[in-house]
């Protein structure tokens, strides 16, 4: 008997410049039925929203050159007057209040520490996909 997998046809991108942990992030979610475009860089990520829609975006915060901040600015921008609004992770080794406080305010609706917990990680990414677009805009987050 075949288990379902939790994020079976989920679209995720996932964005790191450790390439360990990209690695994990990648592992994890595939694992759990996710199909997972890995992105090194702001850029990279940018490029691959610009051709895919995701489900969900998991991003670093602190990034050289231009960091996860940027990148959820730069996707509220672009799905602007969309019906469409992505949900992002925030993932960073600061989990303080005023690090959530700055994720939320960014346009992130989750903001997780490192190292991350699996289960968290595939729980919170199975609620916010069923998000609408509504709810993102309107700074849904936890």
């Amino acid at each position: 008997m075949e288990t379902s997998k939790p994020l079976a046809d989920v679209k995720i991108l996932a964005v790191d410049d450790s390439p360990d942990m990209l690695m994990l992030l990648t592992r994890i979610l595939e694992k759990h039925g996710a199909a997972v475009t890995a992105c090194s860089s702001v850029d990279d990520a940018l490029e691959r929203l610009s051709e895919t829609k995701f489900d969900v975006i998991v991003s670093d915060i602190a990034m050289p050159e231009r960091d996860g901040f940027e990148l959820v600015k730069a996707v509220r921008d672009m799905e602007s007057g969309s019906e469409h609004q992505t949900p992002a992770i925030a993932v960073s080794g600061h989990i303080d209040f005023e690090s959530r406080t700055r994720s939320y305010g960014q346009g992130f609706q989750v903001h997780l520490g490192k190292p991350i917990n699996q289960k968290h990680l595939v729980a919170i990414v199975e609620r916010l996909k069923e998000l609408d677009g509504e709810a993102v805009r309107q700074g849904f987050n936890w």
